[in-house]
Protein backbone atom coordinates (compact mmCIF):
# COMPACT_ATOMS: atom_id res chain seq x y z
CA UNK A 1 0.00 0.00 0.00
CA UNK A 2 2.63 2.51 0.82
CA UNK A 3 3.93 2.12 -2.47
CA UNK A 4 0.67 2.54 -4.23
CA UNK A 5 0.32 5.81 -2.00
CA UNK A 6 3.87 6.72 -3.01
CA UNK A 7 2.84 6.69 -7.21
CA UNK A 8 -0.37 8.31 -6.46
CA UNK A 9 1.63 11.46 -4.66
CA UNK A 10 3.97 11.41 -7.51
CA UNK A 11 0.95 11.07 -10.48
CA UNK A 12 -0.25 14.35 -8.12
CA UNK A 13 2.48 16.36 -8.27
CA UNK A 14 3.15 15.91 -11.68
CA UNK A 15 -0.15 17.13 -12.79
CA UNK A 16 -0.25 20.06 -10.24
CA UNK A 17 3.13 21.32 -11.76
CA UNK A 18 1.28 21.57 -15.40
CA UNK A 19 0.25 24.73 -16.93
CA UNK A 20 -2.70 23.48 -17.99
CA UNK A 21 -4.00 22.36 -14.09
CA UNK A 22 -3.66 26.16 -12.78
CA UNK A 23 -5.37 27.01 -16.31
CA UNK A 24 -8.07 24.66 -15.30
CA UNK A 25 -7.77 25.64 -11.89
CA UNK A 26 -8.42 29.32 -12.21
CA UNK A 27 -10.85 29.27 -15.35
CA UNK A 28 -14.06 29.03 -12.83
CA UNK A 29 -13.21 32.37 -10.77
CA UNK A 30 -12.28 33.99 -13.98
CA UNK A 31 -15.56 32.88 -15.96
CA UNK A 32 -17.37 34.03 -12.37
CA UNK A 33 -16.05 37.54 -12.57
CA UNK A 34 -16.31 37.74 -16.46
CA UNK A 35 -19.19 36.09 -17.58
CA UNK A 36 -21.69 38.84 -15.45
CA UNK A 37 -19.65 41.02 -17.20
CA UNK A 38 -20.13 39.81 -20.11
CA UNK A 39 -24.21 39.05 -19.78
CA UNK A 40 -24.52 43.02 -19.05
CA UNK A 41 -22.08 43.85 -22.08
CA UNK A 42 -24.75 41.52 -24.04
CA UNK A 43 -28.26 42.47 -22.62
CA UNK A 44 -30.36 45.00 -25.05
CA UNK A 45 -31.27 48.40 -23.24
CA UNK A 46 -34.22 47.71 -20.17
CA UNK A 47 -36.07 50.56 -21.71
CA UNK A 48 -37.71 50.92 -25.52
CA UNK A 49 -38.61 53.85 -26.61
CA UNK A 50 -41.58 54.24 -28.91
CA UNK A 51 -43.33 57.02 -30.76
CA UNK A 52 -47.39 57.28 -30.38
CA UNK A 53 -49.84 59.19 -32.76
CA UNK A 54 -53.78 58.81 -32.25
CA UNK A 55 -55.10 61.21 -34.33
CA UNK A 56 -58.90 60.42 -33.32
CA UNK A 57 -57.76 60.91 -30.11
CA UNK A 58 -60.05 58.17 -28.45
CA UNK A 59 -57.20 55.41 -27.62
CA UNK A 60 -54.13 57.15 -26.41
CA UNK A 61 -55.20 57.27 -22.96
CA UNK A 62 -56.04 53.39 -22.82
CA UNK A 63 -52.94 52.21 -24.52
CA UNK A 64 -50.77 54.27 -22.00
CA UNK A 65 -52.48 52.83 -18.73
CA UNK A 66 -52.29 49.55 -20.65
CA UNK A 67 -48.44 49.68 -20.80
CA UNK A 68 -48.23 51.29 -17.51
CA UNK A 69 -50.10 48.67 -16.20
CA UNK A 70 -47.80 45.77 -17.59
CA UNK A 71 -45.21 47.81 -15.82
CA UNK A 72 -47.30 47.07 -12.53
CA UNK A 73 -47.61 43.51 -13.43
CA UNK A 74 -43.30 42.80 -13.34
CA UNK A 75 -43.18 45.01 -10.78
CA UNK A 76 -45.70 42.67 -8.18
CA UNK A 77 -43.97 39.57 -9.53
CA UNK A 78 -40.68 40.84 -8.63
CA UNK A 79 -41.47 41.90 -5.47
CA UNK A 80 -43.24 38.50 -4.47
CA UNK A 81 -40.08 36.80 -5.32
CA UNK A 82 -38.13 39.35 -3.09
CA UNK A 83 -41.10 38.63 -0.53
CA UNK A 84 -40.72 34.78 -1.18
CA UNK A 85 -36.92 35.07 -0.69
CA UNK A 86 -36.31 36.90 2.55
CA UNK A 87 -39.48 35.72 4.60
CA UNK A 88 -41.20 39.31 3.97
CA UNK A 89 -45.37 39.38 5.14
CA UNK A 90 -48.22 41.89 5.06
CA UNK A 91 -50.60 42.48 7.68
CA UNK A 92 -53.30 43.00 5.32
CA UNK A 93 -55.07 39.65 3.87
CA UNK A 94 -55.88 41.14 1.01
CA UNK A 95 -52.29 41.57 0.21
CA UNK A 96 -51.32 39.24 -3.09
CA UNK A 97 -47.27 40.40 -3.04
CA UNK A 98 -46.52 37.93 -0.26
CA UNK A 99 -48.11 34.89 -1.74
CA UNK A 100 -45.35 33.45 -3.44
CA UNK A 101 -44.60 34.21 -7.17
CA UNK A 102 -47.41 33.14 -9.20
CA UNK A 103 -49.14 35.18 -12.63
CA UNK A 104 -51.59 38.45 -11.08
CA UNK A 105 -54.12 39.33 -12.80
CA UNK A 106 -55.39 42.76 -14.02
CA UNK A 107 -57.22 44.03 -11.09
CA UNK A 108 -54.30 42.57 -8.57
CA UNK A 109 -52.05 45.02 -10.35
CA UNK A 110 -54.35 47.13 -9.88
CA UNK A 111 -55.15 47.03 -6.42
CA UNK A 112 -51.42 46.66 -5.80
CA UNK A 113 -50.92 50.19 -7.64
CA UNK A 114 -53.87 51.71 -5.40
CA UNK A 115 -52.47 50.68 -2.05
CA UNK A 116 -48.95 52.76 -2.75
CA UNK A 117 -46.86 49.69 -5.36
CA UNK A 118 -44.01 47.98 -3.53
CA UNK A 119 -42.67 51.37 -1.60
CA UNK A 120 -45.89 50.79 0.60
CA UNK A 121 -45.69 47.23 0.45
CA UNK A 122 -42.33 47.20 1.59
CA UNK A 123 -43.22 49.60 4.56
CA UNK A 124 -45.99 47.68 5.87
CA UNK A 125 -43.94 44.25 5.84
CA UNK A 126 -41.75 46.03 8.67
CA UNK A 127 -38.05 46.02 8.30
CA UNK A 128 -35.83 43.72 6.47
CA UNK A 129 -33.30 40.82 7.06
CA UNK A 130 -29.54 42.32 7.97
CA UNK A 131 -28.58 40.41 4.98
CA UNK A 132 -31.28 41.26 2.52
CA UNK A 133 -30.47 43.63 -0.54
CA UNK A 134 -32.72 46.71 -0.97
CA UNK A 135 -35.93 45.62 -3.56
CA UNK A 136 -34.85 47.33 -7.25
CA UNK A 137 -38.09 47.30 -9.07
CA UNK A 138 -37.85 46.70 -12.82
CA UNK A 139 -36.99 49.70 -15.28
CA UNK A 140 -40.12 49.92 -17.77
CA UNK A 141 -39.71 47.67 -20.32
CA UNK A 142 -41.71 50.60 -22.40
CA UNK A 143 -41.61 54.56 -22.48
CA UNK A 144 -43.12 56.76 -25.03
CA UNK A 145 -41.18 59.59 -26.01
CA UNK A 146 -42.15 62.83 -28.41
CA UNK A 147 -42.71 62.47 -31.82
CA UNK A 148 -39.68 64.38 -33.87
CA UNK A 149 -40.54 67.94 -35.19
CA UNK A 150 -40.00 67.13 -38.49
CA UNK A 151 -42.09 63.67 -38.69
CA UNK A 152 -46.02 64.72 -39.69
CA UNK A 153 -48.39 63.54 -37.47
CA UNK A 154 -51.75 65.29 -39.42
CA UNK A 155 -51.17 63.98 -43.32
CA UNK A 156 -51.82 60.19 -42.88
CA UNK A 157 -49.90 56.69 -41.73
CA UNK A 158 -47.75 56.74 -45.05
CA UNK A 159 -46.50 60.42 -44.36
CA UNK A 160 -45.57 59.56 -40.80
CA UNK A 161 -44.28 55.90 -41.73
CA UNK A 162 -41.81 57.61 -44.78
CA UNK A 163 -40.39 60.12 -42.02
CA UNK A 164 -40.68 58.66 -38.61
CA UNK A 165 -38.07 55.15 -40.62
CA UNK A 166 -34.78 57.15 -39.61
CA UNK A 167 -35.64 57.73 -36.01
CA UNK A 168 -36.63 54.21 -35.90
CA UNK A 169 -33.76 51.60 -34.70
CA UNK A 170 -31.62 50.46 -37.64
CA UNK A 171 -32.71 53.41 -39.67
CA UNK A 172 -30.67 55.69 -41.62
CA UNK A 173 -30.01 59.74 -41.62
CA UNK A 174 -30.87 59.85 -37.83
CA UNK A 175 -29.82 63.65 -36.34
CA UNK A 176 -26.92 63.39 -34.13
CA UNK A 177 -27.20 63.16 -30.27
CA UNK A 178 -31.15 61.63 -30.86
CA UNK A 179 -31.95 58.60 -29.56
CA UNK A 180 -33.19 55.94 -31.60
CA UNK A 181 -36.96 54.49 -30.98
CA UNK A 182 -38.02 50.59 -31.15
CA UNK A 183 -41.13 51.09 -32.75
CA UNK A 184 -43.83 53.81 -33.62
CA UNK A 185 -47.64 53.16 -33.87
CA UNK A 186 -50.03 55.61 -36.06
CA UNK A 187 -54.03 54.92 -35.24
CA UNK A 188 -55.23 56.80 -38.11
CA UNK A 189 -58.59 59.04 -37.78
CA UNK A 190 -60.87 56.98 -39.45
CA UNK A 191 -59.89 54.31 -37.80
CA UNK A 192 -63.21 51.78 -37.14
CA UNK A 193 -64.41 52.14 -40.88
CA UNK A 194 -63.68 48.57 -42.78
CA UNK A 195 -60.57 48.35 -43.84
CA UNK A 196 -59.17 51.04 -41.85
CA UNK A 197 -55.49 49.51 -39.67
CA UNK A 198 -53.37 50.99 -37.05
CA UNK A 199 -50.20 51.06 -38.33
CA UNK A 200 -46.97 49.87 -36.65
CA UNK A 201 -43.57 50.23 -37.61
CA UNK A 202 -40.55 48.15 -35.37
CA UNK A 203 -37.34 47.46 -34.87
CA UNK A 204 -38.02 44.08 -34.62
CA UNK A 205 -39.63 42.38 -31.21
CA UNK A 206 -41.52 44.64 -29.56
CA UNK A 207 -43.77 41.93 -28.37
CA UNK A 208 -44.99 43.78 -25.19
CA UNK A 209 -45.99 46.70 -27.09
CA UNK A 210 -47.68 45.43 -30.02
CA UNK A 211 -49.84 43.14 -27.32
CA UNK A 212 -50.68 46.19 -25.36
CA UNK A 213 -51.81 48.26 -28.37
CA UNK A 214 -54.14 45.25 -29.46
CA UNK A 215 -55.36 44.36 -26.86
CA UNK A 216 -56.48 47.92 -25.65
CA UNK A 217 -57.57 48.23 -29.60
CA UNK A 218 -59.31 44.90 -29.53
CA UNK A 219 -61.16 46.13 -26.21
CA UNK A 220 -62.04 49.30 -27.31
CA UNK A 221 -63.89 48.38 -30.72
CA UNK A 222 -65.73 45.48 -28.89
CA UNK A 223 -67.17 47.83 -26.42
CA UNK A 224 -67.58 50.32 -29.52
CA UNK A 225 -70.03 47.49 -31.00
CA UNK A 226 -71.45 46.47 -28.16
CA UNK A 227 -72.89 50.40 -27.53
CA UNK A 228 -74.05 50.42 -31.42
CA UNK A 229 -75.69 47.42 -31.07
CA UNK A 230 -78.41 48.74 -28.37
CA UNK A 231 -76.36 47.76 -25.24
CA UNK A 232 -76.20 50.88 -22.53
CA UNK A 233 -72.32 51.96 -21.54
CA UNK A 234 -72.57 50.41 -18.25
CA UNK A 235 -73.68 46.86 -19.57
CA UNK A 236 -70.98 46.98 -22.41
CA UNK A 237 -68.48 47.50 -20.32
CA UNK A 238 -69.74 45.01 -18.02
CA UNK A 239 -69.51 42.59 -20.53
CA UNK A 240 -66.30 44.08 -21.80
CA UNK A 241 -64.80 43.43 -18.35
CA UNK A 242 -66.16 40.07 -17.07
CA UNK A 243 -63.64 37.37 -16.87
CA UNK A 244 -63.79 33.90 -14.89
CA UNK A 245 -62.23 34.10 -11.49
CA UNK A 246 -59.14 32.27 -10.50
CA UNK A 247 -57.74 31.07 -8.15
CA UNK A 248 -53.82 31.13 -8.14
CA UNK A 249 -51.32 29.43 -5.53
CA UNK A 250 -47.73 29.15 -5.44
CA UNK A 251 -46.35 26.40 -2.76
CA UNK A 252 -44.18 28.31 0.07
CA UNK A 253 -40.58 28.67 -0.94
CA UNK A 254 -38.48 25.57 -0.43
CA UNK A 255 -41.89 23.07 -0.63
CA UNK A 256 -43.29 21.69 -3.46
CA UNK A 257 -42.09 22.87 -7.08
CA UNK A 258 -40.01 25.16 -5.72
CA UNK A 259 -38.00 23.18 -3.07
CA UNK A 260 -37.21 20.65 -6.16
CA UNK A 261 -36.14 23.21 -8.53
CA UNK A 262 -33.95 24.09 -5.47
CA UNK A 263 -32.63 20.66 -4.63
CA UNK A 264 -32.20 19.81 -8.51
CA UNK A 265 -29.47 22.40 -9.11
CA UNK A 266 -26.40 21.04 -7.05
CA UNK A 267 -26.73 17.58 -8.13
CA UNK A 268 -26.80 18.25 -11.63
CA UNK A 269 -24.16 21.02 -10.69
CA UNK A 270 -21.89 18.23 -9.52
CA UNK A 271 -23.28 15.87 -12.63
CA UNK A 272 -21.59 18.39 -15.24
CA UNK A 273 -18.53 19.34 -12.65
CA UNK A 274 -18.13 15.51 -12.63
CA UNK A 275 -18.32 15.28 -16.52
CA UNK A 276 -15.61 18.49 -17.21
CA UNK A 277 -13.39 17.32 -14.41
CA UNK A 278 -13.17 13.62 -15.95
CA UNK A 279 -12.27 14.92 -19.76
CA UNK A 280 -10.08 17.50 -18.12
CA UNK A 281 -8.19 14.85 -15.82
CA UNK A 282 -8.43 11.67 -18.00
CA UNK A 283 -6.61 13.95 -20.71
CA UNK A 284 -3.71 14.59 -17.76
CA UNK A 285 -3.65 11.05 -17.14
CA UNK A 286 -3.70 9.49 -20.77
CA UNK A 287 -0.96 11.93 -22.06
CA UNK A 288 1.31 11.32 -18.46
CA UNK A 289 1.41 7.77 -19.49
CA UNK A 290 2.18 8.54 -23.10
CA UNK A 291 5.12 10.81 -22.28
CA UNK A 292 6.51 7.73 -19.87
CA UNK A 293 5.86 4.95 -22.78
CA UNK A 294 7.42 7.49 -25.32
CA UNK A 295 10.69 8.45 -22.84
CA UNK A 296 11.15 4.81 -21.93
CA UNK A 297 10.44 5.82 -18.45
CA UNK A 298 8.52 2.70 -17.68
CA UNK A 299 10.87 0.47 -17.28
CA UNK A 300 12.51 2.40 -14.33
CA UNK A 301 9.44 2.26 -12.90
CA UNK A 302 8.06 -0.91 -13.07
CA UNK A 303 11.20 -1.95 -11.57
CA UNK A 304 10.78 -0.05 -8.56
CA UNK A 305 6.46 -1.02 -8.61
CA UNK A 306 4.90 -3.87 -9.90
CA UNK A 307 1.98 -2.93 -12.70
CA UNK A 308 -1.25 -3.27 -10.49
CA UNK A 309 0.59 -1.38 -8.10
CA UNK A 310 1.33 1.61 -10.76
CA UNK A 311 -2.46 1.40 -12.07
CA UNK A 312 -3.87 1.86 -8.43
CA UNK A 313 -1.73 4.52 -7.56
CA UNK A 314 -2.11 6.45 -10.86
CA UNK A 315 -6.06 6.10 -9.95
CA UNK A 316 -5.42 7.22 -6.67
CA UNK A 317 -3.44 10.49 -7.78
CA UNK A 318 -5.91 11.72 -10.79
CA UNK A 319 -9.11 11.19 -8.59
CA UNK A 320 -6.96 13.18 -5.88
CA UNK A 321 -6.26 15.66 -9.02
CA UNK A 322 -10.17 15.87 -9.75
CA UNK A 323 -11.57 16.40 -6.14
CA UNK A 324 -8.70 19.47 -5.95
CA UNK A 325 -10.14 21.53 -9.05
CA UNK A 326 -13.89 20.46 -7.31
CA UNK A 327 -13.07 22.13 -4.38
CA UNK A 328 -11.46 25.07 -5.79
CA UNK A 329 -14.29 25.54 -8.12
CA UNK A 330 -17.18 24.75 -5.42
CA UNK A 331 -14.76 27.40 -2.94
CA UNK A 332 -15.07 29.72 -5.67
CA UNK A 333 -18.82 30.05 -6.01
CA UNK A 334 -19.48 29.72 -2.62
CA UNK A 335 -17.17 32.65 -2.72
CA UNK A 336 -18.85 34.39 -5.00
CA UNK A 337 -22.45 33.53 -3.19
CA UNK A 338 -21.53 35.51 -0.38
CA UNK A 339 -20.12 38.69 -1.96
CA UNK A 340 -22.93 38.78 -3.91
CA UNK A 341 -26.09 37.53 -2.11
CA UNK A 342 -28.66 39.05 -4.78
CA UNK A 343 -26.14 38.55 -7.93
CA UNK A 344 -25.72 35.41 -10.58
CA UNK A 345 -24.77 33.25 -7.52
CA UNK A 346 -28.11 34.01 -5.58
CA UNK A 347 -29.01 30.22 -5.97
CA UNK A 348 -26.42 28.70 -4.22
CA UNK A 349 -27.65 29.34 -0.79
CA UNK A 350 -30.74 27.96 -1.00
CA UNK A 351 -29.48 25.36 -2.68
CA UNK A 352 -27.58 23.97 -0.36
CA UNK A 353 -30.04 24.57 2.77
CA UNK A 354 -32.47 22.12 0.56
CA UNK A 355 -30.15 19.75 0.58
CA UNK A 356 -30.31 18.79 4.28
CA UNK A 357 -30.12 15.19 4.14
CA UNK A 358 -26.83 13.67 5.18
CA UNK A 359 -27.63 10.58 3.35
CA UNK A 360 -27.96 12.55 0.19
CA UNK A 361 -24.05 14.13 0.60
CA UNK A 362 -22.74 11.04 1.04
CA UNK A 363 -24.81 9.55 -1.81
CA UNK A 364 -23.85 12.08 -4.28
CA UNK A 365 -20.24 11.39 -3.16
CA UNK A 366 -20.50 8.07 -3.43
CA UNK A 367 -21.83 8.75 -7.37
CA UNK A 368 -18.97 11.32 -7.83
CA UNK A 369 -16.20 9.29 -6.64
CA UNK A 370 -17.06 5.72 -9.03
CA UNK A 371 -17.80 7.69 -11.59
CA UNK A 372 -14.82 9.50 -11.68
CA UNK A 373 -12.84 5.61 -11.13
CA UNK A 374 -14.93 4.03 -14.04
CA UNK A 375 -14.20 7.08 -16.54
CA UNK A 376 -10.48 7.66 -15.55
CA UNK A 377 -9.67 3.23 -15.36
CA UNK A 378 -11.01 3.72 -19.33
CA UNK A 379 -8.33 6.65 -19.77
CA UNK A 380 -5.46 4.44 -18.16
CA UNK A 381 -5.63 1.49 -20.19
CA UNK A 382 -6.19 3.86 -22.73
CA UNK A 383 -2.71 5.29 -22.56
CA UNK A 384 -1.11 1.96 -21.74
CA UNK A 385 -2.29 0.38 -25.20
CA UNK A 386 -1.05 3.30 -27.43
CA UNK A 387 2.46 5.05 -27.97
CA UNK A 388 0.90 8.41 -29.84
CA UNK A 389 -1.94 10.40 -29.13
CA UNK A 390 -2.91 9.90 -32.73
CA UNK A 391 -3.70 6.18 -31.85
CA UNK A 392 -5.49 7.11 -28.57
CA UNK A 393 -8.15 8.96 -30.71
CA UNK A 394 -9.02 5.98 -32.38
CA UNK A 395 -10.61 4.70 -28.78
CA UNK A 396 -10.80 8.52 -26.93
CA UNK A 397 -13.74 9.69 -29.73
CA UNK A 398 -16.58 7.14 -29.60
CA UNK A 399 -15.70 6.99 -26.10
CA UNK A 400 -16.16 10.46 -25.44
CA UNK A 401 -19.47 10.63 -27.70
CA UNK A 402 -20.99 7.59 -25.72
CA UNK A 403 -20.28 9.39 -22.10
CA UNK A 404 -21.67 12.93 -23.57
CA UNK A 405 -24.88 10.81 -24.15
CA UNK A 406 -26.97 11.51 -20.81
CA UNK A 407 -26.01 14.94 -20.63
CA UNK A 408 -28.59 15.69 -24.00
CA UNK A 409 -30.99 14.25 -21.44
CA UNK A 410 -30.18 15.58 -18.09
CA UNK A 411 -33.03 18.26 -18.83
CA UNK A 412 -35.52 15.31 -18.92
CA UNK A 413 -34.51 13.75 -16.08
CA UNK A 414 -35.12 16.74 -14.06
CA UNK A 415 -38.70 17.27 -15.24
CA UNK A 416 -39.63 13.70 -15.03
CA UNK A 417 -37.26 11.63 -13.03
CA UNK A 418 -39.80 8.72 -13.66
CA UNK A 419 -39.83 8.26 -17.02
CA UNK A 420 -38.46 4.82 -18.00
CA UNK A 421 -35.37 6.49 -20.40
CA UNK A 422 -34.68 7.78 -16.83
CA UNK A 423 -34.53 4.81 -15.12
CA UNK A 424 -32.87 3.03 -17.69
CA UNK A 425 -29.83 5.05 -17.64
CA UNK A 426 -29.88 5.04 -14.16
CA UNK A 427 -28.90 0.95 -14.12
CA UNK A 428 -26.43 1.28 -17.53
CA UNK A 429 -23.20 1.88 -15.11
CA UNK A 430 -21.16 4.03 -17.23
CA UNK A 431 -23.93 6.42 -16.75
CA UNK A 432 -25.53 5.70 -13.64
CA UNK A 433 -23.19 8.14 -11.27
CA UNK A 434 -24.38 10.95 -13.80
CA UNK A 435 -28.24 10.24 -14.31
CA UNK A 436 -28.45 9.37 -10.71
CA UNK A 437 -26.94 12.24 -9.20
CA UNK A 438 -29.12 14.43 -11.87
CA UNK A 439 -32.12 12.58 -10.13
CA UNK A 440 -31.63 12.55 -6.80
CA UNK A 441 -32.36 16.41 -6.17
CA UNK A 442 -36.08 15.45 -7.15
CA UNK A 443 -36.45 12.26 -5.86
CA UNK A 444 -35.71 8.57 -6.38
CA UNK A 445 -36.87 5.54 -4.62
CA UNK A 446 -34.91 4.34 -1.95
CA UNK A 447 -34.42 0.86 -3.84
CA UNK A 448 -32.95 2.66 -6.39
CA UNK A 449 -30.22 4.38 -4.61
CA UNK A 450 -29.13 0.73 -3.16
CA UNK A 451 -29.88 -1.40 -6.05
CA UNK A 452 -27.70 1.04 -8.38
CA UNK A 453 -24.80 1.21 -5.74
CA UNK A 454 -24.33 -2.44 -5.68
CA UNK A 455 -24.33 -2.47 -9.18
CA UNK A 456 -21.80 0.57 -9.64
CA UNK A 457 -19.44 -1.08 -6.85
CA UNK A 458 -19.56 -4.85 -9.05
CA UNK A 459 -19.19 -2.42 -12.29
CA UNK A 460 -16.28 -0.69 -10.69
CA UNK A 461 -14.61 -3.91 -9.19
CA UNK A 462 -15.05 -5.48 -12.69
CA UNK A 463 -13.80 -2.70 -14.69
CA UNK A 464 -10.97 -2.46 -12.79
CA UNK A 465 -10.05 -5.62 -12.79
CA UNK A 466 -10.29 -6.64 -16.21
CA UNK A 467 -8.91 -3.17 -17.50
CA UNK A 468 -5.94 -3.97 -15.28
CA UNK A 469 -5.19 -7.22 -17.37
CA UNK A 470 -5.44 -5.06 -20.40
CA UNK A 471 -3.30 -2.60 -18.72
CA UNK A 472 -0.34 -4.86 -17.54
CA UNK A 473 -0.30 -6.63 -20.78
CA UNK A 474 0.14 -3.22 -22.51
CA UNK A 475 2.74 -1.36 -20.43
CA UNK A 476 5.76 -2.42 -22.35
CA UNK A 477 3.83 -3.55 -25.52
CA UNK A 478 5.29 -1.86 -28.82
CA UNK A 479 3.44 -1.90 -32.25
CA UNK A 480 -0.25 -0.73 -32.99
CA UNK A 481 -2.73 -1.03 -30.31
CA UNK A 482 -4.64 -4.46 -29.82
CA UNK A 483 -7.57 -4.74 -32.18
CA UNK A 484 -11.24 -5.39 -30.41
CA UNK A 485 -10.89 -9.27 -30.49
CA UNK A 486 -7.43 -9.00 -28.79
CA UNK A 487 -8.26 -6.71 -26.29
CA UNK A 488 -11.45 -8.99 -25.12
CA UNK A 489 -8.57 -11.90 -24.93
CA UNK A 490 -6.49 -9.88 -22.86
CA UNK A 491 -9.31 -8.98 -20.49
CA UNK A 492 -10.25 -12.41 -20.01
CA UNK A 493 -7.06 -14.41 -20.35
CA UNK A 494 -4.38 -13.22 -17.88
CA UNK A 495 -1.20 -11.58 -19.02
CA UNK A 496 1.90 -14.01 -18.99
CA UNK A 497 4.15 -13.64 -16.17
Amino acid sequence: MRRVLIVARREFLQIARTRSFWVTLLIMPLMLVVMPLFGKLMEPPETSRFYLVDATGRYEAAIEQRIDLNHQHQILYDLAAYAARWGLKSPRPEAVWDDGERPFGDDEARAFTASGGYAAALKEAGPLPDDAPAFTPPAPDLMRAKVPADVPVDMGAEAFGQAVGRYLIGGTGRPKGVEPAAAAIYVPADFGKPGVAVRIWTSGGNFNLVDAVRRELNNSVRAEAATAAGLDPATALQIQTAAAPLAVSAPPRGEGRSRLRMQSILPLGIAYFLLISVFTSGAWLLQGVLEERSNKLLEAILACVSPGELMYGKLIGIVGVGFSVIIVWGACVLGMAQLMPSGPMEWVAPALASVNSPWLAVALLFYFVTGYLICASIFLTVGAMCESITDAQAYLSPISLGLFLPFFALGSLISNPDALAAKILSWIPVYTPFAMMARMGVGVEPYEVIGTSILLIAFVTAEVWLLGRVFRASLLRTGQPPKLAELFRLMFKPAAS
